[in-house]
């Protein structure tokens, strides 16, 4: 059906099909039933785990990470949490000109 959402100022990247939008105001889309107005805001380094089946999972393991649209001059940084909250693992994503350097602890 007919689906209206709000993003907010900035280029924007659906989670799945890969098209971008301009935000800064309202959309309309049609959705069926399995799918879903998902985005994420450029210079986002996203953590996606590998167990679609239940939410407790060991999430560091077998991680993929994606990067949405990192700009000049930009760090994109994102921390894989354990299970008591703690941070497990630091991913770092930063842009210099054609160059992204990644670098990661813990």
């Amino acid at each position: 059906g007919d689906v209206q959402f709000y993003l907010p100022e900035g280029r924007w990247t659906h989670l799945w099909h890969n098209d971008e939008l301009d935000g800064s105001g309202w959309h309309k889309q049609q959705h069926g039933f399995l799918s879903l107005p998902v985005y994420v805001r450029d210079n986002t380094l996203l953590a996606l785990g590998n167990n679609d089946q239940r939410p407790d999972y060991v999430w560091h393991e077998g991680t993929a990470f994606h990067l949405f649209n990192l700009q000049d001059g930009h760090e994109a940084v994102c921390e894989v949490p354990a299970a008591d909250g703690s941070v497990i693992f630091t991913l770092k994503a930063a842009r210099t000109g054609n160059t992204i350097t990644v670098t990661g602890a813990g």
